[in-house]
């Protein structure tokens, strides 16, 4: 059966793995989410990991998204050759190549990473610095769950001024590409 069979068939019918979407439910979940941001003065920016679609995404961004988060790097690099962005990378990410496809990313389009540690984020400044890109940076903080983040505010200070060092005038923080 090809894609285009299975629209109208009952769920029942489907091959399976089939992805299926109630259209209506979705398009009713982004208009909330878009009204309560609205509403509060909010800026939406929908994480991304949940559905990793252009299409939800060009909904989300035509319901009023000022940007989107994705968990990793390679969701960041799909959706920025997509043309999607400003992104932020809410996950702190680790390893060479990694930082370095994060630095072509920052190319394409406005980036923040989320970091928690010092050699994250050296790491990171010298891919952008190698680049020639640059990127925002927010200091993640511990929400309870043990997963990412520093543990408190002296930390996440502490985090943040020596990120600011690294930077040195700005390679991986401050505003801009």
């Amino acid at each position: 059966m090809t894609a285009a069979d299975a629209i109208g068939r009952h769920v029942l019918e489907l091959e399976t793995p089939a992805l299926v979407v109630d259209l209506d439910l979705l398009e009713a979940n982004i208009a909330r989410a878009a009204a309560y941001a609205e509403l509060r003065g909010l800026a939406l920016w929908p994480h991304l990991k949940t559905h990793k679609t252009v299409e939800v995404a060009a909904r989300q961004r035509a319901a009023g998204a000022v940007g989107f988060t994705v968990a990793k790097s390679r969701e960041a690099e799909l959706f920025a050759a997509a043309g999607f962005g400003p992104l932020l990378l809410h996950y702190p990410a680790w390893g060479e190549e990694k930082w370095r496809r994060l630095a072509e990313v920052a190319g394409q389009v406005p980036l923040t990473v989320a970091l928690d540690g010092l050699g994250a984020a050296e790491g990171l400044a010298r891919a952008l610095r190698a680049r020639g890109t640059r990127a925002d940076v927010l200091v993640e903080l511990d929400a309870g769950m043990g997963r990412t983040g520093v543990a408190d505010a002296h930390e996440a200070l502490a985090l943040a001024q020596a990120i600011e060092r690294i930077a040195g005038g700005g390679a991986a923080a401050g505003g801009g590409r």
